[in-house]
C-alpha cells in the first residue's frame, strides 16, 4: 500500500513537472518570437533610414539629427505602447466579467485558432522574406 502511494506521488509529481517545462518552453517560444519580430522591425527601419538616405540625398548632418529625433521619440512611443497594452488588458478582463463560461469557452476556442491563423501566416511571411532577400542577392551577383 505504500508502495502504491509512493508510486502515485511519483507520477503526479512527474506529470507535473512535465506539465511545468511545457509552459516554460512555451512562454520562451513566444519570448523568442516576440524578439525575432523586435530584430525585424529594427532592421526594415533601418533599411527604411538608408532608402531616406539614398533618395533623398540625405546629408551625414540630417542623418544624425533624424537619429537624434527618431531617439528621442523612442522612449515616448514605447510608453505609449506599453500603456495600450495595460488598457487593452484591463478591456479584456472587464469584457470576460460579463461571459458566461460557456461563452468564454467557446472565446478561448476562438481565441486558439486565431493564434493558429497568426502563426501560419507568421511562418508564410518568413518564407516569403527569405525567397526574396534570396532573390535581391541573386540579382546583386548579376550586376
Amino acid at each position: 500500500m505504500k508502495n502504491l502511494k509512493y508510486a502515485a506521488l511519483v507520477l503526479v509529481l512527474f506529470i507535473g513537472f512535465g506539465s511545468v517545462n511545457a509552459q516554460i518552453d512555451r512562454k520562451s517560444d513566444r519570448e523568442e518570437m516576440r524578439n525575432e519580430r523586435r530584430d525585424l522591425m529594427e532592421r526594415r527601419h533601418q533599411e527604411h533610414y538608408k532608402r531616406m538616405q539614398e533618395e533623398l540625398s540625405l546629408t551625414e548632418e540630417q542623418m544624425k539629427k533624424a537619429e537624434a529625433i527618431k531617439s528621442k521619440r523612442a522612449a515616448e512611443i514605447q510608453k505609449l505602447r506599453e500603456q495600450i497594452k495595460r488598457l487593452k488588458e484591463e478591456e479584456r478582463k472587464e469584457m470576460h466579467s460579463i461571459y458566461t463560461p460557456e461563452q468564454r469557452e467557446k472565446l478561448k476556442k476562438l481565441e486558439d485558432q486565431q493564434k493558429e491563423r497568426m502563426t501560419e501566416q507568421r511562418r508564410k511571411m518568413d518564407k516569403k522574406e527569405g525567397k526574396m532577400k534570396q532573390h535581391k542577392q541573386k540579382r546583386k551577383r548579376m550586376k
